[in-house]
C-alpha cells in the first residue's frame, strides 16, 4: 500500500524542479477591475505595453564629484543605451527611450545639448526646446544627476520583461567592473524593480524559513512526545505533504493538466504559447499554513494513540484504537477546511485560485492519506520503537486477543 501511495506522492512532489514563480499583474487583478482594464487599454495604445510601469535610468555623478552634463556623461550615457539595446534581453526596437542624451529615438549629441541649453525656451527647433524641456525636468540643479526614461514593448512584469531587467543589470555590473562608467553610479528605477527585488529577498529567506520551521517542529515535538522516533515521523509526514501540495500546484498551474474541465478555478494563466504562471507570494504564504494544519491533525491522532499506548495497549492495537476513536473526527475537520478554502477558488483573482488550491490540496491528502494510510504504516514499521527513548508499560492488552475473548464467551453463551 504504502508503495502504492508514495508512488503517487512523490511523482507529483517531482515536478517541484520546475518551480518558478511570477509577478504578472494579470495574477492579483481580475480582468473586469477597473485598473486592469485601464492597464489592459494603455497597453494596447500607442504609448507602449511598457507604459504602465516606465523604467527609469537614473545616472548619477555625486560619488566621484563629476557633472553628468559634460561630454564624459554623454558618453556613459550613449554606452549604456547602446548595450541596452544591443545585449539586453528581449530588447527592442520599439523600445522608447528618452532623456538629455536621447529623444524620440535619436543620439543627442553634447553640442546639441550644449545648444539646447543656450537657447532654452526661446529654441526655434522643435528638438532642441525638447532637449531643454526634458533637462529641466529630469536633470538636478547641480547637473550632477539625470535620468533617462523607458517605456518597453514588453509587459515590464512579464517573464520576458523580468529576464531584461536581470540582464540589464548584469550589463550595468559588467560596464563597472571594466571601469567603462567613469566614476558614474547607474540605477535602474521604477518597472518592475521593486517587486522583482521583493521577490528576490524573500525566496533569498525562504529556504530558511522551511528549515528553520521544520527544526523548531522537530524540536518541540521531542519536547511534547519525549521521543525522537515520534519527532521524526511527523517531520517526515509533514514533508510528504508539501511535496504533494506545492508539486500539485505546479502540476495544474504550470502545467495546466485541469485546463481541459473548463473551471476558471483551475486553469492556469499564461502568456502565449507559454508555461502557466505562479504568483510568488502564494507558496510563502501557504507554507506555514499547510504546516500548521499538518501538525495539528497529527498531534491530535499521535496523542491519542499515545493515551491507549500508556494503558499498556500493544502496537498494533494503539493504531488500530486511535484510528477508531479520531478518524471521524479529523476526516469531518479535513472536509470542512477543504470546503473552506476551496470556496478559494471560485474567486476571479488567480492569485486567490492558487491560494485555495493549495491548502485543499494540503488539508485533503492530510485528511484521507497521511493519517489514514502513512501514519499507520510508520508506526508499524517502527513498532516498539515507535516512542523510543520514552519509557512506556510493558504492553499486555491487545484487541486481538479482546476480540478472541469476546468470540470465546458468545459461543459459550450459544
Amino acid at each position: 500500500m504504502i508503495i502504492v501511495v508514495l508512488g503517487v506522492i512523490l511523482p507529483v512532489g517531482y515536478f517541484l524542479t520546475d518551480f518558478e514563480t511570477s509577478l504578472s499583474t494579470e495574477l492579483w487583478l481580475p480582468s473586469s477591475a477597473g485598473s486592469m482594464k485601464a492597464n489592459d487599454q494603455l497597453k494596447e495604445s500607442s504609448f507602449g505595453v511598457g507604459s504602465t510601469a516606465p523604467y527609469k535610468i537614473i545616472f548619477d555623478g555625486y560619488d566621484s564629484n563629476q557633472k553628468i552634463t559634460t561630454s564624459d556623461g554623454f558618453d556613459v550615457m550613449h554606452l549604456v543605451y547602446d548595450d541596452f539595446s544591443l545585449y539586453a534581453d528581449n530588447a527592442s526596437p520599439n523600445d522608447e527611450y528618452t532623456g538629455i542624451s536621447i529623444w524620440n529615438g535619436t543620439l543627442i549629441s553634447y553640442d546639441t545639448y550644449q545648444e539646447a541649453i543656450s537657447c532654452g525656451e526661446t529654441c526655434d527647433n522643435e528638438t532642441l526646446l525638447s532637449i531643454a524641456y526634458i533637462n529641466a525636468a529630469q536633470t538636478t540643479e547641480d547637473n550632477e544627476t539625470t535620468y533617462i526614461t523607458l517605456i518597453q514593448d514588453i509587459d515590464p512584469y512579464s517573464n520576458d520583461g523580468i529576464d531584461w531587467l536581470t540582464s540589464a543589470r548584469d550589463i550595468i555590473d559588467d560596464l563597472e567592473d571594466e571601469n567603462l562608467l567613469q566614476g558614474f553610479n547607474v540605477y535602474i528605477e521604477g518597472g518592475c524593480g521593486v517587486a522583482y527585488d521583493s521577490k528576490v529577498k524573500t525566496y533569498d529567506s525562504f529556504p530558511w524559513v522551511v528549515g528553520i520551521t521544520l527544526c523548531v517542529v522537530l524540536v518541540f515535538m521531542i519536547g511534547f512526545f519525549k521521543s525522537v522516533v515520534t519527532a521524526l515521523r511527523s517531520t517526515i509526514s509533514i514533508i510528504f505533504t508539501l511535496l504533494f501540495a506545492y508539486g500539485s500546484l505546479v502540476l495544474v498551474y504550470r502545467k495546466g493538466i485541469f485546463d481541459w474541465l473548463g473551471f476558471d478555478g483551475l486553469e492556469s494563466y499564461s502568456e502565449s504559447g507559454k508555461e502557466g504562471e505562479i504568483h510568488f507570494m502564494v507558496p510563502v504564504m501557504a507554507f506555514n499554513i499547510c504546516v500548521g494544519l499538518s501538525l495539528d491533525y497529527d498531534i491530535f491522532f499521535i496523542s491519542r494513540i499515545l493515551e491507549y499506548r500508556l494503558l499498556a495497549w500493544d502496537n498494533t492495537s494503539t493504531i488500530l484504537l486511535g484510528l477508531q476513536g479520531t478518524g471521524h473526527i479529523i476526516t469531518a475537520a479535513g472536509v470542512i477546511m477543504a470546503v473552506a478554502f476551496g470556496g478559494l477558488m471560485l474567486s476571479s483573482l488567480k492569485i486567490l485560485d492558487q491560494f485555495g488550491f493549495i491548502l485543499t490540496a494540503s488539508v485533503l491528502l492530510d485528511t484521507f492519506v497521511i493519517r489514514t494510510i502513512i501514519v499507520p504504516i510508520l508506526f508499524s514499521w517502527t513498532d516498539k520503537y515507535s516512542w523510543w527513548p520514552r519509557f512506556l508499560p510493558t504492553p499486555d492488552k491487545s484487541v486481538v486477543n479482546h476480540q478472541e475473548i469476546h468470540q470465546t464467551i458468545e459461543s459459550d453463551d450459544s
